[in-house]
């Protein structure tokens, strides 16, 4: 594994973790999805409004965006 994809993953991991063990205090079951996805500038996907909106639209990672969260401020580098 890669050591950018292994830290994602232990990231993801560890906030599954935490939430699910607040999850079993209340007796709620945990609603999170993970979506990891590589090589995507934020003009490939409709959501950030780029110039390749209408061209190569992206609806189901735009409802997530809608529906959930989406990052605004954020940094990656390669």
């Amino acid at each position: 594994m890669q050591p950018d994809l292994k830290l994602t993953a232990m990231i993801g991991m560890a906030a599954l973790c935490c939430h699910q063990a607040s999850a079993q205090n209340t007796g709620q079951r945990p609603n999170i999805i993970y979506i990891m996805s590589d090589d995507h500038a934020y003009q490939a996907i409709s959501a950030y409004g780029g110039a390749l909106k209408e061209l190569a639209a992206t609806p189901n990672i735009d409802r997530i965006a809608r529906e959930g969260i989406r990052f605004d401020r954020c940094l990656v580098t390669n």
